[in-house]
């Protein structure tokens, strides 16, 4: 019974840590690198370059991605 109250009480500081940005940037500046990082994903998309695309995602192979298929009718 400790344990679990000691497992709950920790998931929940690690996640109110998390939450709080560590270094508060200001907003103009996020919305400026997120729409510059947009901007490189659509010419990524234009250009067809995988690798241009995938740059804007990790440094390395820790992303993992995949896709979800429907359902077969």
């Amino acid at each position: 019974m400790k344990r679990t109250k000691f497992v709950i009480a920790f998931a929940m500081a690690v996640l109110s840590v998390g939450s709080t940005p560590l270094l508060a940037a200001p907003q103009g500046s996020d919305e400026a690198q997120i729409k510059a990082l947009e901007q490189r994903i659509v010419d990524g998309a234009k250009a067809k370059d995988v690798d241009g695309i995938m740059k804007n995602y990790a440094p390395d192979e820790t992303l993992l991605v995949f896709d979800v298929v429907p359902p077969r009718e």
